[in-house]
């Protein structure tokens, strides 16, 4: 994470989510991940619009998970009204989570969130982020 950034949010689109989407093996390892490597550093995730899989999957998963954990997720019904009302400042979402924030990763002839720019920046952000590190550990001397 940044310098200075002790936390982070999650932001999950789960409108199309069903069960077929999911798998146990999956979930447990997603949930060991969060639990084990990230329990403090998760400020919050934001999952919505729920529906009867997301219900369950979180019924159950929340037993395994510490009180801490499951304090930090919320489930919304209308995520772009919540996560305004959640977040505190519509300036700071993006157009496509109902904010008025202009991005980066929205396809311009749609105002759509677009998963192939968002792999792009992540790829261009890993590569910068390596590049930076190598630097950092092997400085010319001379």
């Amino acid at each position: 994470m940044p310098s200075g950034t002790t936390t982070f949010c999650v932001v999950a689109d789960t409108k199309n989510l069903g069960l077929k989407h999911t798998n146990s093996q999956f979930l447990n390892a997603l949930l060991a991940m969060i639990t084990t490597g990230y329990p403090d550093r998760l400020g919050a995730l934001y999952a919505g619009p729920v529906n009867i899989a997301v219900k369950a999957i979180f019924a159950m998963l929340s037993p395994l998970m510490p009180k801490r954990l499951v304090n930090k997720i919320n489930l919304m019904n209308k995520p772009s009204t919540q996560l305004c009302a959640a977040l505190g400042n519509p300036d700071s979402l993006p157009t496509f989570l109902g904010g008025t924030a202009t991005h980066d990763i929205v396809d311009e002839a749609t105002g759509e969130f677009s998963w192939e720019m968002m792999d792009t920046a992540m790829q261009a952000a890993k590569k910068k982020l390596q590049l930076d590190r190598d630097d950092d550990q092997f400085p010319q001397a001379w």
